[in-house]
């Protein structure tokens, strides 16, 4: 049903206002010639800007979705809103990896970049492919969901293992709260 299928514009508006912050903001400031520590804190202040952003916009998706789903929409989309907090969940996620994927940039690690993105994109798509059959759109917000954490894990093992960056505990913990 396509009203279901816009369910997954309600998480997307969200991350359309977070995406073009990071890109203005963020971005420029790691692809700097600076010191990898300097690239480091700039990254652990810039992502509690950016969960604190998600949930002020997360929050109401999740607490508000009918009233979401009609003013992006209308009513007629109101069964999209049961498989809405996996794609906000999603999204939050992809935030999240975002930020630490664009720091990979700022490192000169365009390499490990393309593998963590392209290992998380793949999993999320063979994952789709096998759920969707049993589980309709709840199986592919629960993929996104899925191939989101691994593009987050893989990208903090290269940070760890290349970069020597162990995401300080403060920063995990506002993460999981998310």
């Amino acid at each position: 049903d396509e009203r279901r299928i816009l369910s997954n514009d309600g998480a997307l508006s969200i991350g359309a206002v977070l995406a073009p912050a990071n890109a203005l903001y963020f971005s420029p400031y790691v692809n700097r010639a600076i010191p990898a520590a300097e690239k480091f804190a700039s990254a652990d202040r810039f992502l509690p800007r950016v969960v604190l952003l998600f949930c002020l916009g997360g929050l109401a998706v999740l607490l508000y979705p009918h009233w979401v789903m009609m003013l992006l929409f209308s009513r007629q989309f109101e069964p999209a809103v049961a498989i809405l907090p996996w794609f906000v969940a999603w999204q939050c996620l992809y935030q999240i990896s975002n930020v630490y994927l664009q720091l990979l940039i700022g490192l000169d690690d365009a390499r490990g970049y393309g593998v963590v993105a392209t290992l998380g994109h793949l999993a999320a798509a063979a994952l789709c492919l096998s759920l969707v059959g049993r589980f309709g759109l709840l199986g592919i917000g629960i993929s996104f969901v899925v191939g989101a954490l691994i593009t987050a894990l893989l990208t903090r093992m290269r940070l760890r293992s290349r970069h020597g960056l162990s995401i300080p505990p403060i920063v995990a913990v506002l993460v999981v709260y998310a």
